[in-house]
């Protein structure tokens, strides 16, 4: 994969070509190792590399998707947020620009964020906002308890997203389910 070719970089995500752009809704959540310059990656046999928030912010821009939610969970995953933030997106990261995110280890099935806001927060009858708030507050008190450095969780939900989320939401199950795998930590 290169920066050149947001196609395939759409691809290596799993985002369809036929999206619409207008109509859909891409939801993009990815765990990785993060720099203050992108998100790592592997791509097959293709290599290695850094996915920049700008290239990032081409390939959705080319390929017409505008409405989004991006869940990115990699330290200095905030880096993003000041490129990708629009009207239409919503985009919750794990860390600050300047910041470490914590758990990911091998013996974990979650990092510290995506334990916090998809295996728990998401998990219950509340919007995205809403379990952003609440991942945010359990980040806090996990990195406290640890005595880590914080990691500051961004989210920026942009004003044309708070008229479409809802709309969403309003098909999500009424009911709590229980989280799954080996936790980020232990309560």
């Amino acid at each position: 994969m290169t920066a050149g070719r947001p196609t395939d970089l759409l691809a290596c995500c799993g985002i369809p070509a036929s999206i619409t752009g207008n109509q859909d809704v891409l939801v993009l959540y990815t765990t990785s190792h993060g720099a203050d310059i992108g998100l790592a990656y592997h791509f097959g046999d293709s290599g290695y590399g850094v996915l920049s928030p700008k290239t990032l912010k081409t390939a959705l821009e080319q390929a017409g998707i505008a409405r989004r939610v991006l869940i990115l969970s990699a330290c200095y995953s905030g880096v993003f947020v000041p490129v990708l933030a629009s009207p239409d997106t919503a985009i919750l990261t794990a860390a600050a620009s300047t910041r470490s995110s914590f758990g990911c280890v091998a013996e974990n099935d979650w990092t510290f964020f995506g334990d916090a806001l998809i295996n728990r927060a998401l998990r219950q009858p509340v919007g995205l906002e809403e379990a952003a708030r609440i991942a945010g507050r359990s980040v806090a008190e996990w990195e406290n308890r640890s005595k880590f450095l914080a990691s500051l969780p961004q989210v920026s939900i942009g004003a044309g997203a708070k008229t479409w989320l809802p709309v969403i939401e309003a098909g999500m199950p009424q009911q709590a389910s229980k989280p799954v795998g080996r936790p980020a930590v232990t309560d």
